[in-house]
């Protein structure tokens, strides 16, 4: 039986490893080429990093464009995409380009009991705090990680930005309307204002950061917006949740 065991754990592994190594194993660098070049071509073209069509041809604007993705990965500009970097381009391609709500906390994904409750500090095993995010918002992390790891083209910050407000704003809505039908008769009003009031708050202060957007900054407004959501964000998970019973 243990050794069965021990089996099914290893086969598990190889398909876990299988499913998350690129397709490709090998170095893309100048002189390459074929379906792989094409295909990272294609994602730094959606990311911002490439201009002009993917031709299949790893050559001088090409390895220019993964010089900037390296940049702001914060690895050595070298020109050269190893496999491993071939599956950091795409992981980035997937946070970037993925709008879809379900697949960020969302729809029918159930990760209650693999993540806390509740967005806040939390110490690992070392005694190091570092903040975390609920099994709700916790994917919502990568847009803005990602935004915020290094140098990014304007096309990428438009992206990670505006997929940052969206999901953010969605799940404000819904916990103001999960705090409304747990609230009793008498506050259900006072919840129906709070909720107004942030989004008249939301609305002003996109106003406000319409106008004082510089002109060389054109996700200046956008990013502000991302930042707020997130902070507004984050307290009201903090106030629904400690409001639940314990043992929730």
């Amino acid at each position: 039986m243990i050794q069965k065991r021990l089996w099914l754990l290893i086969l598990a592994a190889v398909l876990t490893v299988g499913l998350c190594v690129p397709a490709s194993a090998n170095t893309l660098q100048k002189g390459s080429k074929g379906d792989d070049v094409v295909l990272i071509q294609q994602q730094l073209i959606d990311l911002g990093f490439l201009t002009g069509a993917a031709d299949g041809i790893f050559g001088s604007q090409t390895a220019s464009a993964i010089k900037a993705f390296q940049r702001h990965e914060g690895l050595k500009q070298t020109g050269k995409l190893t496999d491993k970097q071939q599956f950091d381009l795409l992981s980035l391609w997937n946070i970037a380009t993925d709008t879809s709500y379900a697949i960020y906390g969302g729809g029918s994904e159930d990760l209650s009991g693999v993540y806390p409750d509740t967005c806040g500090l939390a110490a690992d095993d070392r005694g190091d705090v570092y903040f975390e995010y609920c099994y709700r918002h916790y994917k919502a992390e990568a847009n803005l990680m990602a935004l915020r790891t290094g140098p990014c083209p304007p096309q990428l910050e438009m992206m990670l930005a505006g997929n940052a407000c969206r999901y953010w704003e969605t799940w404000i809505l819904e916990m103001y309307d999960e705090w409304e039908a747990r609230a009793s008769k008498s506050d259900k009003k006072t919840v129906r204002r709070y909720r107004q009031d942030f989004i008249d708050d939301l609305a002003k202060m996109r106003r406000e950061w319409q106008a004082q957007q510089p002109a060389d900054q054109p996700n200046w407004a956008l990013i502000q917006e991302a930042n707020w959501l997130e902070e507004v964000g984050i307290q009201q998970c903090l106030d629904l949740h400690g409001m639940e019973p314990q043992g929730k």
